[in-house]
């Protein structure tokens, strides 16, 4: 609910589940797992993109978001970072201060050896919080349920985006030829 107490809110919740077979050595894979900042390098709809250091890390960004009905608003997300036995997983945050929209983001990546380099499995969840205004008429009614049908539609096609990205990501990973002993920005073990 807005803070004014004027609106409502709107949840939208997308799944996505897809795997990767990646020319990448099982434990190079599971270094760009755990490192968001290498693995969703490639991912064009991220906004700010920023990995803080701690046990566990906090990765922060926004997803933008643009319909004809509500314009571009940024949807700003926080979650944690935790190293797995197979991968990593992220765990959605509150976020500190309030925004007219928001999203959570949680899941898990794994990792497991494959004939060619790795199988990167990936499991996501996103949610989408938004502020609209009280749909106190049969007008404004309608206008709402056109709002929850386009910001689902641009959140679908957000997701759909994603395998793409990392998949691209590896490959530039790989390309380079980096392993977890010579990846820039890894922690060396």
């Amino acid at each position: 609910m807005p803070d004014d107490g004027t609106g409502e809110a709107l949840t939208l919740r997308e799944r996505i589940a897809f795997e990767l077979e990646v020319p990448l050595a099982p434990e190079t894979a599971l270094a760009f797992v755990r490192d968001v900042e290498a693995s969703l390098g490639h991912a064009g709809f991220l906004e700010g993109l920023s990995v803080e250091a701690g046990a566990p890390a906090r990765v922060r960004a926004a997803l933008p978001v643009s319909t004809p009905l509500f314009g571009e608003r940024r949807l700003p997300f926080a979650s944690e970072l935790h190293e797995t036995p197979a991968g990593a997983r992220l765990a959605p945050l509150p976020l500190d201060a309030p925004a007219r929209g928001r999203a959570e983001v949680g899941g898990e990546a794994a990792v497991a050896a494959a004939a060619d380099g790795s199988r990167l499995a990936y499991a996501l969840e996103v949610a989408v919080h938004l502020d609209l205004p009280a749909a106190d008429r049969w007008g404004t009614r309608a206008l709402t349920r056109m709002l929850e049908l386009t910001a689902a539609s641009v959140l679908r096609g957000l997701l759909a985006r994603f395998p793409e990205a990392v998949e691209r990501a590896a490959r530039a990973r790989a390309a380079a030829g980096a392993s977890t002993a010579d990846a820039p920005g890894l922690p060396r073990r």
